[in-house]
């Protein structure tokens, strides 16, 4: 909080962050709302659900594409990724206004994939930048506390999302220009500080031609990376874990429109604001409680946790206690992120960190869409109870995996 009273340029930055998280989060929201209205119902979702998943599967490209890009400019092509997201929810507003059925949500999941991409790139920049104008003494609170903002303000517009729904009569052209509005702010405010921001990044020794920015390094680091038994033991884990977890929040939406009465908006927006909150007091707690307990426990739990859940749907159980094992699902989930990240720090180059997180990342992220598409598509074709029992039985094998790469020393 100190750093950010005190350093304007951070301010600046972490209010534009916070403006476009709770646009993004408001947005994707309504798409599901939106989806839910069709009468293939269960399929626009699904699409919807499965947009989401690519842009991190690039994030190690957008975040070699930052590498290259010169720290001169880095500034400059932050505020140009709010300006071209801001441009591209006026388009899916138009879109909207023009057009509705399964051709819209087609298209606006093309769109909303790009701005996706766009976003990722943004968010690599962001390391740099605000390297470029923290102390180093002040470095760990400020990302702490980029930390907490990105999950308080998510958490809020998740949480309220269901109401603003309401308030906008679930008008979604109006929601897309809100989106695009939160983009544009976030623009000007990024412009208001450029000045000084350039200057700072001007005045970093650039490192383009670096061994890490060449391709051969790059590979080499993947390689490195990939040849790590001890870092691949806890990595793939990690990314089975996240899959499923991938997995579940699309089939709570689908749940809901098929099965509860209440009122969709505010079901979704509460399945949001669980998991979000779920995460933030994980996140909080973990360091304290969580010491001892080993990364690979803590997975396990998680799978299990993951079974549990899927029985509780399949067993059409009510929507509070579906809403309390979205919570304790995510929270778990909070478990694992600080011992993730301090693992991968502790086991990685600094000089290469760049490169390698970006590998972490596209690793983690490439077995969503796989298994997504796989659990959907079982959905789609056969029915809940066939998606259900498949996400039930990969748990249970993935906890036997779990089980042998804790092994792994």
């Amino acid at each position: 909080m100190r750093v950010f009273i005190r350093n304007k340029l951070y301010r600046y930055i972490t209010i534009s962050d916070s403006l476009s998280v709770i646009g993004d989060s408001i947005f994707y929201l309504a798409l599901i709302a939106y989806a839910s209205q069709l009468p293939d119902s269960i399929f626009a979702i699904s699409i919807i659900s499965l947009s989401e998943t690519f842009p991190p599967f690039l994030a190690f490209w957008t975040g070699h594409i930052v590498d290259k890009t010169p720290d001169k400019y880095k500034a400059g092509a932050d505020i140009a990724t709010n300006l071209l997201r801001g441009i591209i929810y006026i388009v899916v507003a138009t879109i909207l206004y023009f057009q509705s059925g399964m051709i819209v949500v087609i298209l606006i999941s093309i769109l909303n994939f790009i701005s996706d991409l766009i976003g990722t790139y943004s968010d690599n920049l962001r390391f740099p930048i605000v390297y470029s104008i923290i102390p180093e003494e002040d470095m760990e609170e400020s990302l702490a506390f980029s930390n907490i903002s990105y999950y308080l303000f998510s958490f809020l517009a998740k949480a309220s999302g269901g109401i603003v729904l309401l308030l906008f009569n679930s008008n979604f052209e109006l929601l897309s220009l809100a989106n695009s509005l939160t983009f544009l702010i976030a623009a000007v405010l990024m412009m208001k500080v450029y000045p000084s921001l350039k200057l700072k990044m001007s005045t970093k020794i650039d490192d383009g031609d670096s061994e890490n920015d060449s391709e051969s390094g790059i590979f080499a680091s993947i390689k490195t990376l990939l040849s790590n038994k001890r870092i691949m033991s806890v990595i793939v884990p990690v990314a089975l874990v996240n899959a499923l977890v991938g997995c579940i929040l699309p089939l709570v939406y689908i749940f809901f429109n098929n099965h509860s009465s209440k009122n969709y908006e505010v079901l979704i927006s509460l399945v949001g604001g669980a998991s979000v909150l779920g995460i933030v007091v994980g996140n909080a707690v973990a360091p304290k409680i969580m010491k001892e307990l080993s990364i690979h426990k803590i997975l396990i739990t998680n799978l299990t946790f993951i079974a549990i859940i899927t029985l509780i749907l399949g067993f059409e159980t009510s929507n509070i206690v579906i809403l309390l094992a979205i919570f304790l699902l995510f929270l778990i989930e909070g478990f694992v992120s600080p011992k993730f990240t301090m693992f991968i720090m502790q086991n990685q180059d600094y000089n290469s960190l760049g490169v390698s997180s970006g590998a972490v990342n596209t690793i983690l992220a490439s077995v969503v869409p796989f298994h997504m598409f796989i659990v959907l598509s079982m959905m789609n074709i056969f029915g809940e109870a066939i998606a259900y029992s498949l996400v039930v039985l990969l748990s249970l094998a993935y906890v036997v995996y779990t089980f042998k790469m804790e092994k792994i020393k």
